[in-house]
């Protein structure tokens, strides 16, 4: 293939992803009127859309669908339509993408499941899928997904309701839809959303690589996360990676470790897990940040919105109570974090701000002990540890806790937590605020994450933060180190 006629197929494949993201015209075949459907649910969400493109809904039982027309099938639309999405019983499918090609759509969504994941005639049915993708250069996404939506683009064809839904700078490219959705439903209630998002199904022909490439071009997505059972072109994969992690920072949960997840994983979407060692050597290699736990997913992608990258291993702990900042230095050093005591100088800077020689100054810093909760005070600590060399970062275990306590505490402590981590940003320190409370409990925690400030409920998810914003840096360094002539 020249030079030329491979430019243009790559063009052709962005512009069908770009449809997926933000069509001009839109055909939802399969979209119905009754409740509790896949049909209804993804046709009242792209219908709230109409502002912004054409909706044309697909379906010979209906004459009218949510107050508008209901077409016999897409050869029935007089306009032209660039995407297509699929919500009919398996056996319907592939005249229906043959349909579609015919009326010259740019990319298919096939949300029917059914396929390789299922059947021998699925499987049959999903290479028949893939032969079309390949021979008419339509993009197809899925069989067996959960559709996609850019926020920023009133664009959703997932089953995830709109009014759950939040922008942000994070692109999701995952394997499993439902995983989308319930990351959506929990977004506004702790803060943790994503603006752009693909479920790729049983990739028949668009593949999870291919959407990290594109989140990668895209100026509007700083941090990619992924979810990844497996992928079928592994050369293409790591060069993939490759590119882009040196661009943006890429968060992946994959399955596979035990040989459970891997079974699991292949009567899901029909992928092959392949070998975890391997996977996890390519992404040391590329700076890929490879978490344990799924739940940690949008946590980690947050954290890279949020915090600056930690440039150094040095935590500085400030706690209410001293149990937490044991628990602390106890944890931090799984993710090669260090706890150091503070040198004679630091420490007796500190011991000036305190108003009581009963508070520990070593590190971790008990505040608590000091007998008297001065926010004025706790904010001259965090500036002055912010402004010192040996720490890199701050990690305060207390704030936002005194509310179930003093209700009228809420207002300084909202406003402590602002003032500390606008210094976070101007030192560029992370500032990690970890408490088990959340928005239920405590009316500080609740405004300080609508304020999006993050928030850590847990020991491993404040290692996971800070041991992943400096494999960050030290990949970024490894990076300046290989191209510097000294």
């Amino acid at each position: 293939m020249s030079r030329t006629s491979s430019s243009i197929s790559t063009n052709r494949k962005r512009e069908g992803i770009r449809c997926i993201f933000d069509p001009k015209s839109l055909a939802v075949i399969g979209a119905s009127n009754r409740p509790i459907t896949w049909g209804n649910w993804i046709a009242k969400n792209v219908v709230e859309g109409t502002n912004r493109r054409k909706v044309f809904l697909v379906n010979p039982k209906f004459k009218t669908i949510l107050g508008l027309p209901g077409y016999m099938s897409i050869k029935d639309i007089e306009d032209g339509v660039e995407l297509a999405v699929v919500v009919v019983s398996a056996d319907k499918v592939i005249p229906i993408v043959e349909d579609c090609v015919a009326k010259g759509v740019k990319a298919i969504q096939i949300i029917s499941g059914g396929f390789r994941e299922a059947t021998e005639w699925g499987m049959k049915a999903q290479e028949k899928l893939t032969l079309i993708a390949h021979e008419t250069r339509v993009r197809i996404q899925g069989p067996n997904c959960n559709g996609s939506l850019d926020v920023s683009a009133n664009l959703n064809t997932s089953s995830a309701p709109n009014y759950l839904l939040r922008d942000s700078p994070i692109g999701f490219a995952t394997q499993s839809g439902y995983i989308g959705n319930t990351f959506s439903y929990n977004g506004p209630a702790t803060g943790l959303t994503f603006g752009k998002y693909v479920s790729l199904g049983n990739e028949s022909d668009l593949t999870v690589t291919d959407i990290i490439e594109y989140f990668g071009e895209d100026p509007s997505v700083k941090v990619i996360m992924s979810y990844i059972e497996g992928v079928r072109n592994g050369e293409r994969f790591k060069k993939v990676v490759e590119q882009v992690s040196r661009k943006k920072p890429i968060i992946v949960y994959k399955v596979g470790e035990w040989e459970s997840g891997a079974r699991a994983a292949q009567s899901h979407t029909a992928s092959i897990a392949g070998s975890y060692a391997v996977y996890r050597g390519l992404f040391k290699q590329f700076g890929v940040i490879q978490i344990p736990d799924l739940d940690m997913l949008p946590r980690i992608a947050n954290a890279f919105v949020k915090h600056p990258l930690m440039k150094g291993k040095n935590v500085a702990i400030i706690t209410i109570g001293a149990g937490f900042g044991v628990a602390l230095s106890d944890s931090l050093p799984r993710a090669s974090m260090q706890v150091r005591e503070f040198s004679p100088g630091l420490q007796s800077r500190i011991r000036k701000l305190l108003p009581s020689d009963r508070a520990s100054v070593r590190n971790p810093i008990d505040f608590g002990a000091s007998g008297v909760y001065d926010p004025v005070i706790l904010q001259n600590l965090i500036q002055l540890l912010l402004s010192e060399q040996e720490v890199d970062s701050i990690v305060t275990s207390g704030i936002g806790e005194m509310a179930p306590i003093e209700p009228q505490s809420v207002g300084w402590e909202v406003a402590l937590a602002e003032k500390a981590y606008e210094e976070s940003i101007k030192y560029g320190k992370p500032f990690v605020i970890y408490t088990l409370l959340s928005k239920l409990s405590s009316t500080s925690v609740e405004k300080i994450i609508e304020k999006g400030i993050p928030v850590c409920n847990s020991i491993s998810e404040v290692v996971t933060v800070l041991g992943s914003l400096n494999k960050r840096w030290e990949y970024l360094q490894s990076l300046i180190a290989k191209v510097s002539p000294y």
